[in-house]
């Protein structure tokens, strides 16, 4: 067989160096060579159920931060949007743990609240107290 994966390979480091004229028809078999092989996986039962046994969870984090670079202006904004608002869930999350601990040994003096309070500059702790009044009048929102 004259196509198999050395030859392939060497088309493909060899495609950014041809002429014009020659890069056209092998373009199409470098094409056609990949549609081949996508056929191939389809068809093939067995690549199928590998395929349904090595599910993984979407990080969709990672996967915004991934496609950012290639979005306009106003994408960006957006994935930064949603990524802060995942960031501040992750807060709220991780302090509502901390408070809860806390009121669980009630012979601690401090609360989780305050022993992070203590850690903060005062610019830091402003934002946490809009952050916070923003959270809890949502919570309050979502049980109307």
């Amino acid at each position: 067989m004259l196509i198999n994966n050395t030859n392939i390979n060497i088309l493909k480091k060899a495609f950014p160096h041809l002429d014009d004229r020659s890069r056209k028809p092998i373009n199409v078999l470098l094409k056609l060579t990949e549609l081949s092989e996508c056929i191939n996986d389809i068809s093939n039962p067995s690549n199928l159920e590998s395929c349904s046994n090595m599910y993984t969870p979407i990080n969709t984090e990672e996967l915004l931060r991934d496609i950012r670079p290639e979005c306009p202006k106003e994408g960006k904004e957006i994935i930064d949007l949603i990524l802060n608002f995942s960031k501040t869930k992750d807060f709220y999350n991780t302090y509502k743990t901390l408070n809860n601990l806390t009121q669980a040994t009630s012979n601690k003096t401090n609360s989780a609240m305050d022993l992070l309070k203590n850690q903060l500059s005062p610019e830091q702790l402003e934002r946490i107290n809009e952050l916070s009044t923003i959270l809890n009048s949502t919570h309050n929102f979502s049980e109307l």
